[in-house]
């Protein structure tokens, strides 16, 4: 639903966003425009804002510094479409992230 967050995954508490992106994989085919924001439930476009959806683009994340907290964990993604609604859209969001806390850990 256009200007609807949608979550796409959740970020450990005390995570820090290092990097990230969206990559358009098929083009939204509204009547008139599509954009997508990428965020978090405190702020809709705190990676990226009004990344156009109408071209299969890459859109690097904005990179804040700041460690997520319990109510800010949730990552979510936004369309927002206008005209017609769309017949076609996809993407993928890549998020890279460290975990201070965590630091001392082994993963195999």
């Amino acid at each position: 639903t256009s200007g609807t967050g949608a979550a796409l995954f959740a970020l450990d508490q005390g995570a820090i966003v290092t990097g990230g992106l969206y990559m358009l994989d098929t083009v939204f085919n509204s009547g008139t425009s599509d954009a997508v924001e990428i965020g978090n439930s405190a702020d809709a476009d705190e990676y990226i804002a009004d990344a156009d959806a109408t071209g299969l683009v890459v859109t690097e994340f904005t990179i804040t510094g700041v460690a997520v907290t319990n109510a800010t964990r949730n990552v979510l993604i936004e369309w927002t479409g206008s005209g017609t609604a769309p017949t076609t859209g996809a993407g993928r969001v890549i998020c890279e992230y460290i975990v201070p806390t965590k630091a001392d850990e082994n993963f195999e």
